[in-house]
């Protein structure tokens, strides 16, 4: 655990004094894959995976087709230990990651420091979602580029590896053109959808009940065959406060949007006209990571309804690292390379990374960093 925090630490001072280095973000991800693929999967949801693959129980009664599709592809590949069976999800995701970014020059500093304190470790034993919200990164890029079928091929792969994924199928609406050429103060529909959503958060905490949210969710998933018991882990709970804790790291994250946004414009007009085509890039992602964050709003009344549904705005805050990074890479204002400034997208997205520490540190689903090395078949007892 103190490896594990020290290289949080390391690459957040990489962050401030706004420097790269390729060896640490190496030895970074290389540590977080060790611990991914080294998971005994003795309690929770890995033990759940665990006895799912190494019993060959492919029903959808648990989970969903693609998952269940894959090991079942695994084992005819030979790979029988659920240990292997991590390697090779852990190099599946990497894969997906590296397509979604291999179009982009970024800093991976602020990609490590989003999704350390509280993403990672939920992913270690999320790994449906882990892999679901690799598979996001790609499709984000294929939003970008405007290519709208593989943006939809690649989000219905997501949804096969966890359902709830299907709702990013929304982010369609921030790569169209007409959306994407409304400028900031001019987004009320959007901004209206999002207040509707904190509004609903908070009535629905004060009551804890959310019929309406309820009965969409009952809907949509049953439309895949993923049993009921599948159905009832979702919109049979009821949160109280706790789901303030997220309304918070939301917050965060939506602020850190804004600011980026407002970056990238300010500093255009500041740049080399040599490096237009880049800039574009990096305009056109930060307009759609803006659009995305807002969209994410409408999730707040599900956590409302069901904690769990927290794992659907990780993808808000990675987007917005990886935006920063290609910002930060691309070095857009040359006045500041190599200096030390505390400016509001700065604070905003380390605040936004301090965030994720709070469901750490109280412990929440029982998901922290010291259960990662506790688990490890390396770390652990």
């Amino acid at each position: 655990m103190i490896l594990y925090m020290t290289l949080w630490i390391i690459n957040l001072l990489f962050v401030i004094i706004k420097k790269d280095n390729k060896i640490i973000c190496f030895i970074t991800y290389l540590t977080l894959g060790i611990l991914f693929v080294s998971n005994a999967g003795l309690s929770g949801d890995a033990a759940l995976y665990k006895w799912h693959f190494e019993n060959k129980v492919f029903s959808g009664e648990l989970f969903e087709v693609g998952y269940t599709f894959a090991e079942k592809i695994f084992h005819a590949c030979g790979i029988h230990t659920y240990t292997g069976f991590l390697i090779v999800l852990f190099v599946l995701g990497t894969i997906f990651l590296w397509i979604g970014l291999k179009k982009y020059n970024i800093s991976y500093h602020y990609l490590l420091l989003i999704t350390m304190p509280f993403i990672f470790p939920t992913y270690s034993i999320a790994i449906r979602f882990y892999l679901a919200s690799a598979i996001m990164v790609a499709a984000i890029r294929y939003l970008n580029e405007r290519k709208y079928w593989l943006f939809f091929i690649f989000v219905i792969c997501a949804g096969s590896f966890h359902v709830v994924a299907l709702f990013y199928l929304l982010f369609v609406f921030c790569g169209t053109k007409r959306m994407s050429a409304i400028s900031l103060n001019k987004k009320f529909l959007l901004w209206l959808v999002g207040i509707f959503s904190v509004l609903n958060f908070i009535i629905s905490i004060l009551l804890k009940k959310n019929l309406l949210i309820l009965a969409l969710v009952k809907i949509i998933t049953a439309v895949f065959i993923i049993g009921e018991n599948k159905i009832d882990a979702y919109t049979t709970t009821n949160t109280n406060f706790g789901g303030i804790i997220f309304l918070f790291t939301y917050l965060c994250g939506m602020v850190t949007a804004i600011y980026i946004y407002r970056l990238v414009f300010d500093e255009r007009r500041t740049t080399d006209k040599n490096n237009e085509q880049t800039i574009n890039v990096i305009k056109t992602y930060s307009k759609v990571n803006y659009n995305i964050n807002l969209i994410l709003s409408t999730i707040l009344p599900f956590i409302a309804m069901n904690l769990l549904f927290y794992r659907l705005l990780t993808i808000g805050h990675i987007s917005n690292a990886i935006v920063l990074g290609m910002y930060r890479k691309q070095n857009l204002s040359k006045r500041r390379r190599g200096s030390i400034q505390i400016s509001p997208v700065n604070v905003f997205f380390i605040l936004s990374c301090l965030s994720w520490f709070i469901p750490e540190i109280i412990g929440f689903n029982d998901i922290t960093i010291k259960g990662l090395f506790e688990a490890s078949i390396l770390f652990g007892k």
